[in-house]
Protein backbone atom coordinates (compact mmCIF):
# COMPACT_ATOMS: atom_id res chain seq x y z
CA UNK A 1 0.00 0.00 0.00
CA UNK A 2 2.70 2.58 0.75
CA UNK A 3 4.45 2.31 -2.71
CA UNK A 4 1.10 2.85 -4.13
CA UNK A 5 0.43 6.38 -1.99
CA UNK A 6 4.24 7.19 -2.62
CA UNK A 7 3.51 6.63 -6.55
CA UNK A 8 0.21 8.06 -6.58
CA UNK A 9 1.46 11.32 -4.48
CA UNK A 10 4.98 11.70 -6.13
CA UNK A 11 4.39 11.24 -10.20
CA UNK A 12 5.77 8.01 -9.93
CA UNK A 13 8.63 5.86 -8.70
CA UNK A 14 11.31 8.17 -11.40
CA UNK A 15 10.27 11.11 -9.31
CA UNK A 16 11.03 9.72 -5.98
CA UNK A 17 14.06 8.70 -7.18
CA UNK A 18 15.06 12.21 -8.61
CA UNK A 19 14.00 13.80 -5.42
CA UNK A 20 16.10 11.47 -3.44
CA UNK A 21 19.07 12.54 -5.72
CA UNK A 22 18.33 16.23 -5.16
CA UNK A 23 17.67 15.71 -1.48
CA UNK A 24 21.07 13.55 -0.73
CA UNK A 25 22.80 16.55 -3.36
CA UNK A 26 21.59 19.70 -0.95
CA UNK A 27 22.71 17.45 1.96
CA UNK A 28 26.47 16.76 0.69
CA UNK A 29 26.49 20.46 -0.96
CA UNK A 30 25.48 21.77 2.70
CA UNK A 31 28.08 19.68 4.33
CA UNK A 32 31.02 20.76 2.01
CA UNK A 33 30.12 24.25 3.41
CA UNK A 34 30.83 23.65 6.77
CA UNK A 35 34.13 21.95 6.09
CA UNK A 36 35.67 24.95 3.84
CA UNK A 37 37.59 27.67 5.81
CA UNK A 38 39.00 30.52 4.53
CA UNK A 39 42.26 29.73 4.55
CA UNK A 40 45.19 29.58 2.10
CA UNK A 41 46.35 26.11 3.00
CA UNK A 42 42.37 25.05 2.48
CA UNK A 43 42.04 26.67 -1.05
CA UNK A 44 42.84 23.06 -2.78
CA UNK A 45 39.77 21.42 -1.03
CA UNK A 46 37.48 25.22 -1.62
CA UNK A 47 38.29 25.13 -5.26
CA UNK A 48 37.57 20.59 -4.81
CA UNK A 49 33.99 21.76 -3.07
CA UNK A 50 33.21 24.15 -5.69
CA UNK A 51 33.15 21.64 -8.87
CA UNK A 52 31.49 19.03 -6.46
CA UNK A 53 28.95 22.06 -6.01
CA UNK A 54 28.61 22.97 -9.92
CA UNK A 55 28.56 19.22 -10.78
CA UNK A 56 25.36 19.38 -8.18
CA UNK A 57 24.44 21.89 -10.29
CA UNK A 58 24.48 24.53 -7.10
CA UNK A 59 26.24 27.02 -9.75
CA UNK A 60 25.71 30.27 -7.71
CA UNK A 61 27.29 28.30 -4.46
CA UNK A 62 30.67 27.23 -7.55
CA UNK A 63 30.82 30.42 -8.74
CA UNK A 64 30.69 31.90 -5.16
CA UNK A 65 34.23 29.71 -3.85
CA UNK A 66 35.90 29.34 -7.03
CA UNK A 67 36.00 33.38 -7.25
CA UNK A 68 37.04 33.11 -3.44
CA UNK A 69 39.91 31.15 -4.64
CA UNK A 70 41.21 33.62 -7.08
CA UNK A 71 42.34 35.82 -4.73
CA UNK A 72 45.00 33.12 -2.99
CA UNK A 73 48.09 31.74 -4.34
CA UNK A 74 48.37 34.40 -6.85
CA UNK A 75 51.75 33.34 -7.78
CA UNK A 76 50.37 29.73 -8.40
CA UNK A 77 49.84 29.40 -11.83
CA UNK A 78 48.75 25.29 -12.08
CA UNK A 79 46.48 26.43 -9.10
CA UNK A 80 45.19 29.46 -10.78
CA UNK A 81 44.83 27.62 -14.23
CA UNK A 82 42.48 25.05 -12.71
CA UNK A 83 40.61 28.02 -10.66
CA UNK A 84 39.77 29.41 -13.77
CA UNK A 85 38.94 26.68 -15.65
CA UNK A 86 36.24 26.02 -12.65
CA UNK A 87 34.71 29.43 -13.17
CA UNK A 88 34.63 29.44 -16.62
CA UNK A 89 32.63 25.58 -16.72
CA UNK A 90 30.11 27.28 -14.30
CA UNK A 91 29.52 30.33 -16.62
CA UNK A 92 29.51 27.67 -19.66
CA UNK A 93 26.89 25.82 -17.54
CA UNK A 94 25.10 28.61 -17.22
CA UNK A 95 25.11 30.35 -20.63
CA UNK A 96 27.49 33.24 -19.55
CA UNK A 97 29.44 32.60 -22.70
CA UNK A 98 31.56 35.98 -22.77
CA UNK A 99 32.71 35.60 -19.24
CA UNK A 100 33.69 31.69 -19.80
CA UNK A 101 35.46 32.44 -22.99
CA UNK A 102 37.58 34.86 -21.48
CA UNK A 103 38.01 32.51 -18.20
CA UNK A 104 38.97 29.91 -20.67
CA UNK A 105 41.84 32.08 -22.11
CA UNK A 106 43.33 32.98 -18.84
CA UNK A 107 43.26 29.30 -17.83
CA UNK A 108 45.18 28.63 -21.67
CA UNK A 109 47.60 31.78 -21.01
CA UNK A 110 48.72 29.92 -17.31
CA UNK A 111 48.51 26.61 -18.81
CA UNK A 112 51.15 27.08 -20.93
CA UNK A 113 53.67 28.59 -19.08
CA UNK A 114 54.79 25.07 -17.96
CA UNK A 115 53.04 22.89 -20.57
CA UNK A 116 53.52 22.19 -24.13
CA UNK A 117 51.17 23.19 -26.19
CA UNK A 118 50.74 19.78 -27.81
CA UNK A 119 49.70 18.42 -24.33
CA UNK A 120 46.09 16.50 -23.21
CA UNK A 121 45.44 19.20 -20.66
CA UNK A 122 46.31 22.03 -23.21
CA UNK A 123 44.31 20.15 -25.83
CA UNK A 124 41.19 20.16 -23.63
CA UNK A 125 41.34 24.37 -22.79
CA UNK A 126 40.68 24.14 -26.80
CA UNK A 127 38.06 22.25 -27.08
CA UNK A 128 36.37 24.12 -24.35
CA UNK A 129 36.85 27.36 -25.92
CA UNK A 130 35.97 25.88 -29.84
CA UNK A 131 32.36 24.99 -27.20
CA UNK A 132 32.16 28.24 -26.61
CA UNK A 133 32.55 29.89 -30.33
CA UNK A 134 30.06 27.11 -31.45
CA UNK A 135 27.54 28.40 -29.03
CA UNK A 136 27.63 31.45 -30.58
CA UNK A 137 27.73 30.61 -33.71
CA UNK A 138 31.32 31.51 -34.28
CA UNK A 139 31.94 28.17 -36.83
CA UNK A 140 34.93 29.34 -38.51
CA UNK A 141 36.57 29.67 -35.18
CA UNK A 142 35.29 26.97 -33.30
CA UNK A 143 36.30 24.44 -36.28
CA UNK A 144 39.91 25.64 -36.44
CA UNK A 145 39.93 24.56 -32.20
CA UNK A 146 38.12 21.38 -33.18
CA UNK A 147 40.83 20.29 -35.46
CA UNK A 148 43.50 21.66 -33.21
CA UNK A 149 42.54 19.80 -29.95
CA UNK A 150 41.52 15.93 -32.11
CA UNK A 151 44.99 16.68 -33.56
CA UNK A 152 46.83 16.77 -30.59
CA UNK A 153 44.46 14.33 -28.46
CA UNK A 154 45.68 11.68 -31.36
CA UNK A 155 48.91 12.26 -31.30
CA UNK A 156 49.72 12.64 -26.83
CA UNK A 157 46.49 9.82 -26.28
CA UNK A 158 46.51 7.44 -28.90
CA UNK A 159 43.69 6.81 -31.24
CA UNK A 160 41.94 4.46 -28.86
CA UNK A 161 41.37 7.02 -26.07
CA UNK A 162 38.03 8.28 -25.24
CA UNK A 163 38.92 11.71 -25.42
CA UNK A 164 39.44 11.25 -29.11
CA UNK A 165 36.02 10.32 -29.52
CA UNK A 166 34.56 13.07 -28.27
CA UNK A 167 36.64 14.96 -30.36
CA UNK A 168 35.19 13.52 -33.27
CA UNK A 169 32.11 13.81 -32.04
CA UNK A 170 32.28 17.17 -31.57
CA UNK A 171 33.27 18.37 -34.80
CA UNK A 172 30.63 15.91 -36.24
CA UNK A 173 28.00 18.00 -34.25
CA UNK A 174 29.68 21.33 -35.32
CA UNK A 175 29.74 20.03 -39.31
CA UNK A 176 25.73 19.30 -38.74
CA UNK A 177 25.37 22.77 -37.65
CA UNK A 178 26.37 24.11 -40.69
CA UNK A 179 25.05 22.08 -43.03
CA UNK A 180 27.45 19.65 -44.08
CA UNK A 181 25.80 16.38 -43.33
CA UNK A 182 28.21 14.03 -45.23
CA UNK A 183 30.94 15.20 -43.23
CA UNK A 184 29.42 15.04 -40.25
CA UNK A 185 28.18 11.27 -40.69
CA UNK A 186 32.07 10.95 -41.44
CA UNK A 187 32.67 12.01 -37.95
CA UNK A 188 30.06 10.08 -36.00
CA UNK A 189 30.76 7.02 -38.06
CA UNK A 190 34.12 7.70 -36.29
CA UNK A 191 32.88 8.38 -32.61
CA UNK A 192 30.53 5.29 -32.72
CA UNK A 193 33.33 3.34 -33.90
CA UNK A 194 35.75 3.92 -31.39
CA UNK A 195 32.80 3.85 -28.69
CA UNK A 196 32.05 0.40 -29.46
CA UNK A 197 35.46 -0.59 -29.05
CA UNK A 198 36.76 1.34 -25.94
CA UNK A 199 33.02 1.26 -24.01
CA UNK A 200 31.37 -1.37 -25.70
CA UNK A 201 27.75 -1.80 -27.37
CA UNK A 202 25.88 -0.96 -24.27
CA UNK A 203 27.92 2.07 -22.93
CA UNK A 204 25.46 6.01 -23.29
CA UNK A 205 28.33 7.36 -25.13
CA UNK A 206 27.57 4.57 -28.02
CA UNK A 207 23.71 4.63 -27.55
CA UNK A 208 24.05 8.07 -28.29
CA UNK A 209 26.28 8.47 -30.92
CA UNK A 210 24.31 5.63 -32.57
CA UNK A 211 21.10 7.68 -32.21
CA UNK A 212 22.73 10.06 -33.86
CA UNK A 213 23.44 8.23 -37.56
Amino acid sequence: MIFNVIKASSGGFPSVNEQVKNGLRAWYVQQLHSLIRDHPDDYYLTLTAAEIMRHFGFHDDALKYSLKCLKVREDDDEFQSKVYGTVASVYAETQELSEALECHEKALKLKLKWLLERHPEVAAIYNNIALIYDDQGQHDKALKLFEKSSSSRLETLGENHADVGASYNNLANLYMSTGEPVKAIEYHTKSLELNLKICGENHPDTASCSQLL
